[in-house]
């Protein structure tokens, strides 16, 4: 039994978080030579014979639709080609090392990995609901299946490698053989951007062209969607939710007040900044916390915004006469603590410079 991890080994833990967010948010083009090798080690993991026939789709979307016609004559082989083996390698490995060093590994690789994939993967999800084929899909392949697998086909697709490089660090760094089991699901991750699994046919998905993301990581493009595959389907989101095509493609056409009424509380947050505060803040009875003499210094406002709760603003005209507002904490107390809070800076280190 493996019960302790040797310091290159800890060290490792990290790389392994390195390596498999590389691969999650790739956008590298599929080689097709080797993502159907990969996709047929799935196959021999599994017992199976792989299948003689591959198609490559450009995204989850256009291989869902390809995939539910598939299943009304091909069987799916979702259960022996990822959860049977999933859950045979799993429990063989808790038998083989320590609850502390499992927990260790989790904690250090899966942990700080999984809500990147599982975030960008919702989108890629809830986008596809939006086309109506979920539930096609579901029924087709198992209907009992919780929803965020009901896209996943079998394999794990290259947003759900979190626990693939759990198993790949025990398979690689800790030498336990039996993980090899799940050799073929660690190639496909790595090499396609995920596959449906028929006995006769492998259908297999492109990774994304483009995948966009602001300062803290978190998806977002104002210009596009953050998300794009080559066939010209993908998800749009805003700093990390995901928001309506319209509302990126044609700013223009979202009014204050329906952002305002959106009913979605995330979106509704989106909607606001993408109309601008200053915009939102003429339809509310803000209160005037503290107002300085100096525009550039601005004011400092307290509004109510439906189901938000209280928000405090900093409205403030910038060196070219343009009046704009940003969100504050709730501790900022005057207009020149919320104007120095913007900088990272005490209010008395502050000296108002024009805002371009």
């Amino acid at each position: 039994m493996l019960g302790v991890l040797s310091i290159h080994q800890e060290y490792m833990l990290t790389r392994y978080v390195e390596k498999w967010t590389r691969v999650g948010l790739s956008t590298q083009p599929l080689d097709r030579v080797r993502a159907s090798s990969a996709v047929d080690e799935v196959y021999r993991c599994a017992g199976l014979i792989p299948p003689a026939e591959k198609i490559f789709m450009d995204s989850p979307l256009s291989a869902a639709t390809l995939a539910v016609q598939y299943m009304k004559t091909d069987r799916f082989l979702w259960l022996q080609t990822r959860d049977d083996i999933m859950n045979e390698v799993k429990l063989a490995l808790k038998d083989e090392v320590r609850q502390d060093v499992w927990d260790l590994a989790k904690s250090r690789i899966v942990e700080k990995i999984r809500m990147t994939g599982r975030s960008t993967w919702d989108h890629v999800v809830e986008c596809g609901r939006e086309d109506a084929l979920e539930d096609a899909c579901a029924r087709a392949a198992n209907p009992d299946a919780p929803a965020t697998q009901k896209w996943a086909g079998a394999g794990y697709n290259q947003y759900g490698y979190s626990w693939l490089a759990f198993y790949d660090f025990f398979l690689t760094e800790a030498k336990i053989g039996f993980c090899a089991k799940l050799g073929g699901l660690i190639a496909a991750a790595q090499e396609t951007g995920g596959f449906w699994p028929f006995e006769n046919t492998a259908i297999i998905v492109a990774r994304p062209a483009a995948m966009k993301y602001d300062d803290a990581r978190r998806l977002h493009c104002e210009s596009g969607p953050a998300i794009r595959y080559a066939d010209g389907w993908g998800s749009f989101a805003w700093h990390g939710v995901r928001v309506p095509k319209a509302w990126i493609m044609d700013k223009a056409m979202l009014a204050p007040r329906t952002a305002l009424q959106w009913r979605n509380v995330e979106q509704r947050r989106a909607a606001c900044e993408i109309v601008g505060w200053h915009k939102i803040l003429q339809l509310l009875n803000a209160r005037v916390i503290d107002k300085d003499d100096n525009p550039q210094i601005g004011e400092l406002l307290e509004v109510i915004i439906p189901e938000l709760g209280p928000e405090r603003f900093l409205r403030v005209q910038c060196g070219t006469g343009r009046i704009f507002a940003l969100p504050v904490p709730p501790t900022m107390r005057s207009a020149l603590q919320a104007n120095a809070w913007t900088y990272g800076l005490a209010p008395n280190d502050y000296r108002p410079e024009i805002r371009t």
